[in-house]
């Protein structure tokens, strides 16, 4: 990339990576961080992961009940890259079943599925999240309700968002205080 950039190589170089800055993707190779232009890519609307769910089950001649779709988008969070894998496995539960429709115990079957193939550095981090010296951390509960809490178009929520499904999951009220460290 470097050399294409100093001899003025007319030519268009797409990087494809998972990062929260270009500064990240390259961390390896900072000296051609000059060179690149970042294009930020926001997570999708709720619209355009239905289009992607109907879209590939109108070519298998499948439907869905809404709400299996529902769920399938909630998981997704606006990563498309989700809802091809739950919808994937999804589907698969329903051909098992000898059924055109997707169904949400399909969808239950999928996450499970999805879970199993988690990336080792997916699981790794987990375990960092989770892990204290200290006993009777909430640490799985925090990160639990942080996953249930309603994000904003850009995939954000303050900390108070956290505290009904923290108290849900606890049994208690919980405020952002009590778990905010």
């Amino acid at each position: 990339i470097k050399a294409l950039s100093d001899y003025s190589v007319p030519a268009t170089l797409i990087l494809v990576g998972v990062a929260r800055s270009v500064s990240e993707l390259i961390t390896e190779h900072q000296s051609i961080s000059r060179a690149l232009v970042q294009v930020q890519m926001p997570r999708m609307k709720t619209s355009e992961l239905e289009e992607i769910l109907d879209k590939r089950l109108a070519r298998l001649g499948m439907k869905i009940i809404k709400s299996a779709k529902a769920q399938i988008i909630a998981l997704s969070r606006g990563l498309p890259h989700y809802t091809h894998l739950i919808g994937l496995h999804a589907v698969r539960w329903a051909i098992s079943s000898q059924s055109l429709i997707v169904e949400e115990s399909h969808v239950d079957s999928a996450e499970r599925d999805c879970l199993d193939r988690v990336d080792g550095s997916i699981t790794t981090q987990y375990h960092r999240a989770t892990q204290s010296p200290r006993g009777g951390n909430i640490y799985k509960e925090v990160l639990l309700s942080s996953a249930l809490a309603e994000p904003d178009e850009l995939g954000f929520f303050p900390a108070k968002a956290v505290e009904i499904p923290l108290s849900i999951i606890m049994g208690k009220q919980y405020d952002t205080g009590m778990f905010g460290q």
